[in-house]
């Protein structure tokens, strides 16, 4: 009988260390001069160690730092810790009320047991094009807190990847995603196209949309799964921003998603596929934003 070959391995031999404060963890970090990596939740990089995709010589843990897993409402900011689950988000009152997308982010997010451990900070810094948080983040304007060794910033999340499966850490940890909550009349909100319910998604599209007198006083549309990395649709938004919002306006600027997008073929989705669906999810996701709007909820 034949037997197919595996494609995991064992671990290779590294060194774990569980810091306490971020000071020594980016020391850790330092001190291992790039051969170091972050551990947050863990769903995708042990699974890319065991294939050896990645072989670091050291885990940086940053499950004992103390105020990372946090959720808090500061003034007109939403404050996210990055080691903030995902089963944590789903569950927060807070972000359900006051960020509704993001918490629709979590509705089809893998299995209860990934969620349990995947967090918002490893879903953001995995640098996937898929990934489901970063979406409705960019159509707020969320900013990460970016913290070294001698110095911190904050980066746009719009500006935080960088290139294909890069993004603008060096040799820092992403210590807080700062939101500015939504006001007025504006409406947010998040979906998804899979093959089966914990699925990678084959396409993703978050808007937040913003209406005055009818019309459209500002839109971001930002799509997941459809090419290298997280895009904005700008072609739509210029379509429908200023414009009277009725079901043919919204119908003639998703035709112009094709026009921002660059998907593959893969084992998920034909790229002819996603190109098609993608005007019916940016579609569907506007109007949904837009209803959200009209009612005065996020």
């Amino acid at each position: 009988m034949n037997v197919p070959e595996t494609t995991t391995q064992r671990l290779k031999p590294f060194t774990y260390y569980y810091p306490t404060t971020l000071k020594e963890a980016l020391s850790v970090l330092g001190k291992h001069d790039g051969k170091g990596v972050l551990f947050a939740g863990g769903t995708d990089l042990i699974p890319m160690m065991k294939l050896r995709s990645i072989t670091p010589e050291a885990l940086v843990s940053l499950k004992g730092i103390e105020g990372m897993d946090e959720i808090r409402k500061d003034g007109d900011l939403l404050r996210i810790g990055p080691l903030t689950t995902i089963a944590a988000i789903q569950a927060s009152d807070l972000i359900r009320e006051e960020f509704y997308s993001l918490h629709e982010t979590t509705k089809g997010f893998a299995t209860p047991q990934i969620r349990n451990m995947a967090t918002i900070g490893g879903n953001i810094c995995r640098n996937s094009p898929c990934a489901n948080t970063p979406p409705p983040l960019i159509t707020i304007d969320a900013t990460v807190k970016l913290v070294g060794q001698k110095s911190e910033r904050l980066v746009k999340l719009k500006d935080f990847f960088t290139s294909a499966g890069e993004n603008a850490l060096d040799r820092e940890v992403l210590a807080e995603i700062v939101v500015p909550l939504p006001k007025g009349s504006c409406g947010t909100a998040f979906m998804e196209l899979t093959r089966n319910s914990s699925d990678i998604s084959k396409v993703t599209c978050a808007v937040s949309i913003s209406i005055r007198d009818g019309k459209c006083d500002d839109i971001k549309i930002v799509l997941g799964s459809v090419a290298d990395r997280i895009i904005r649709s700008k072609k739509v938004e210029a379509v429908i921003v200023s414009q009277k919002i009725d079901d043919q306006v919204i119908e003639e600027a998703a035709k112009n998603v094709v026009h921002d997008i660059s998907p593959i073929t893969d084992v998920r989705s034909e790229a002819e596929y996603r190109r098609e669906v993608s005007k019916v999810l940016v579609k569907r996701t506007i109007k949904l934003a837009v209803d959200r709007a009209m009612k005065g909820s996020c």
